[in-house]
């Protein structure tokens, strides 16, 4: 089921740009859009304009992502300090050829 399933275009309007709840439900959209699928922020302003008629300025996307890493820093703090802090760490290294080439993608967890 979508985030913005509940809506339609016409349900969207300035106010809903705000930071009320129907604000948050975009300012969480697009910032799922950037982090979680890498859509570029000139992608995410079209695709909210197309879909939703909502303008939204660059600048305001970087501003709810940098939002977002301030609510998140402490939780990445916390589980830094617990890798940190913990005798046993599991670590793999996973190959994957590129063109050729063999890299390497590293993880590690408790």
């Amino acid at each position: 089921m979508s985030v913005l399933s509940g809506y339609n275009c016409r349900t969207f309007s300035k106010s809903h740009t705000s930071a009320d709840a129907g604000g948050s439900t975009i300012k969480a959209v697009c910032v799922i859009m950037s982090v979680n699928y890498k859509i570029p922020l000139a992608k995410i302003v079209q695709l909210m304009e197309d879909l939703y008629q909502i303008r939204i300025n660059e600048s305001s996307i970087i501003n709810w992502l940098k939002q977002s890493y301030n609510l998140m820093k402490p939780t990445e703090d916390q589980v830094k300090e617990h890798l940190l802090n913990s005798k046993l760490v599991h670590a793999d290294e996973t190959g994957v050829n590129i063109n050729g080439k063999k890299l390497l993608e590293s993880c590690s967890i408790d």
